[in-house]
């Protein structure tokens, strides 16, 4: 099925960029950036979890996978901000950020049911307006000025800042790709913003093996 076919080999691309970018970027780099391995190792499951619902095709468990992948996705973004606000102050924001996230949760379940439907073997999520927007937003305002953010330190302590500026278009692009993905409510809108995100991602696992053999000849080890 497509649909099955097509969330496993984005999971794999997610799950190949975090182990390329922590074993040949970050720690080469001596970054401490294990968390933004663990947020696509995180958005990785959420994919294998949708792939694994198209394939079973059952409406109650597409409707449930949905929510698991709005909790993994959650996690993710915790990844992500524990890396730009650090660990000195987790104990102030952890607490908040999880009260927070049940309370996104619970209005997703008790108001905002997700009600994913399969069409021409794509899987159409279907989202409501506003939670579209919210996780829009989270993407916009929290993913792509982190992976920026991200990509300049790595960049910088590598001695490779002239590929900032293609980290920065690459992850811009996946986020309008997210974005479109998130808002469709037509199969080839769907296909599309896809294989946008898709390609995106095969363009960062490239940049990280890029990174890595830059180093070598440079002697960065």
């Amino acid at each position: 099925m497509l649909a099955a076919a097509g969330f496993s080999v984005v999971g794999i691309f997610f799950g190949i960029f975090a182990y390329t970018f922590d074993s040949m970027v970050a720690r080469k780099s001596h970054a401490k950036l294990g968390q933004f391995a663990y947020a696509y190792y995180s958005l990785a499951l959420a994919f294998f979890g949708w792939g694994a619902a198209s394939a079973v095709a059952s409406h109650d468990v597409l409707q449930w996978s949905v929510i698991a992948g709005d909790g993994l996705l959650l996690l993710a973004t915790f990844f992500l901000l524990d890396i730009v606000i650090g660990a000195n102050y987790r104990r102030l924001w952890i607490a908040p950020a999880v009260l927070v996230s049940v309370a996104l949760i619970y209005l997703r379940i008790k108001f905002y049911f997700p009600a994913p439907y399969m069409t021409e073997g794509v899987l159409v999520f279907n989202t409501q307006p506003l939670v579209a927007t919210v996780l829009s937003l989270v993407f916009v305002l929290t993913w792509r000025p982190v992976n920026a953010w991200v990509a300049r330190v790595v960049t910088h302590k590598s001695g490779l800042d002239s590929l900032m500026f293609s980290y920065l278009v690459i992850y811009s692009a996946a986020t309008v790709g997210v974005v479109f993905f998130l808002f469709a409510h037509r199969p080839i809108i769907v296909v599309l913003s896809f294989l946008a995100i898709a390609v995106c991602f095969v363009m960062l696992i490239a940049s990280n093996l890029l990174v890595r053999s830059i180093g070598r000849r440079d002697g960065f080890h």
